[in-house]
């Protein structure tokens, strides 16, 4: 198990049904968390490769031509929302708790379900400032979610953190711009020790270990690909 770095870059248009460009690039392993590379390999398991991905897309429909159909023909969900699937949101704090609840697997002690919900539909970035707002007020609402002020993202950034612990110990943070409540990164740790098995024997990760560490940041470019100033 290791850490390694990507930088996701994302272009959308001015006109939702235009091309977008989604671009990732992946560095290989920067930090061992359990194992090592020589296990891991003895196991058959192919570690990530440093590579640069794009992919281009109507809609930002970027899994049209692995699903076999035409781009912008997906239905809206929190995963892909439209504007009009935003736009159709409850606007009442405890009836989007009530909406988020019914679009998850929530169950009772797993308020991390609705996090990460309201995390993916924000890292989209298109999501406007009102129903931000509101969604951030129904997370308050949910007694399994803490908000934390002068949280770090990856590059040191402080934002008002949303935090919640699944089942078995994974602590998510949604960390959100204190005055636009934009996504500015997301954090993942782990407070109990958790076993793996790895080259035929068992390993514990201890508890406080980082899984995962983000930042994101925002800029205007007049065309697809380029990188704003």
């Amino acid at each position: 198990m290791y850490l390694f770095d990507s930088h996701v870059q994302t272009w959308i248009p001015d006109r939702f049904s235009d091309e977008w460009l989604h671009r990732n690039t992946v560095s290989g392993p920067t930090e061992w968390v359990l194992g090592t590379q020589e296990q891991m390999a003895a196991q058959g398991i192919e570690e990530h490769q440093a590579h640069v991905g794009e992919l281009l897309a109507r809609c930002g429909d970027m899994g049209a031509e692995t699903d076999r159909r035409e781009q912008c023909t997906v239905p809206p969900d929190w995963n892909r929302p439209s504007r009009l699937f935003l736009a159709a949101l409850p606007t009442d704090p405890r009836s989007l708790h009530e909406r988020l609840v019914a679009d998850t697997s929530y169950t009772p002690n797993q308020a991390s379900d609705i996090l990460t919900q309201v995390t993916t539909v924000l890292r989209t970035g298109i999501v406007p400032d009102a129903v931000r707002a509101n969604l951030l007020a129904a997370l308050q609402v949910d007694p399994g979610i803490t908000v934390t002020e002068g949280v770090p993202n990856f590059d040191g950034v402080l934002g008002t953190a949303y935090t919640a612990t699944n089942s078995i110990g994974h602590v998510t943070d949604l960390i959100v711009d204190p005055v636009s409540n934009v996504l500015i990164g997301e954090r993942a740790t782990i407070t109990t020790g958790v076993r793996r098995p790895v080259d035929d024997a068992i390993y514990t990760i201890p508890p406080g270990t980082l899984l995962g560490h983000t930042a994101t940041s925002y800029g205007r470019a007049d065309h697809l690909g380029e990188v704003p100033v």
